[in-house]
């Protein structure tokens, strides 16, 4: 949401004016006067561009062939919410650094993502499945001085959904 932006508007013009917090400073610009396109860390809405787009198209042709099941159309990038700058195409690694220049007022914050693996244990209608549990998402709270990870396992289950009768999730021990 932020608090605005103006652009293709001349620097003096933007005097008094909301601008944006956070700023992309890796885009090299392109004249004297532009200011870097803004930028953000805070997760995007489904409602709001551009995840909005790949939620796919649920018309009445999707009622009467697809429904409740998502659309043919549908792009699994809507599950992402991180703004595409920060939006990979792998995991997150134990081991890698992670750090973050002008987002604290104390100066950068560097940590590594922990080496932390889970083991998953689903029982669907008296069958024992284990999924692969990804380091998917890290959520960076600077104001909290907070580093939140989410890990997903995913286990198909289509009409069996109802028979999903136990899940167990465990830290693997070293």
């Amino acid at each position: 949401v932020g608090c605005g932006f103006a652009g293709g508007r001349s620097p003096e013009s933007m005097e008094g004016l909301p601008v944006p917090n956070i700023e992309d400073i890796s885009a090299p610009l392109q004249q004297v006067g532009d200011a870097p396109v803004p930028a953000g860390l805070a997760p995007i809405s489904a409602s709001w561009l551009p995840r909005r787009h790949l939620a796919g198209t649920y018309d009445e042709a999707w009622q009467r062939a697809r429904a409740p099941f998502l659309p043919d159309d549908f792009d699994p990038r809507f599950l992402q919410c991180a703004p595409a700058e920060f939006a990979f195409e792998r995991y997150l690694q134990p081991g890698e650094v992670v750090r973050g220049w002008g987002v604290m007022p104390d100066g950068p914050i560097q940590f590594t993502v922990p080496d932390a693996k889970l083991d998953v244990s689903v029982t669907i209608a008296g069958a024992e499945e284990h999924p692969v549990a990804n380091l998917e998402t890290l959520l960076i709270e600077p104001d909290q001085n907070r580093v939140c990870f989410t890990w997903r396992a995913m286990q198909p289950c289509d009409r069996r959904a109802l028979k999903v009768e136990k899940i167990v999730i465990r830290r693997r021990s070293a």
